[in-house]
């Protein structure tokens, strides 16, 4: 982002407002599977 901002362009952003979780670790991928039980897929 520094270095889009550095060439003055435009830089836009998009609101997330749910669950989120990056899930890039295997521990992470785990909290994930755990956190959606839950839910009926």
């Amino acid at each position: 982002m520094d270095k889009i901002l550095a060439m003055d362009r435009k830089l836009i952003t998009f609101p997330i407002n749910g669950y989120w979780l990056d899930i890039g670790k295997p521990e992470d991928f785990k909290k994930a599977q755990e956190d959606i039980k839950h839910l009926k897929l």
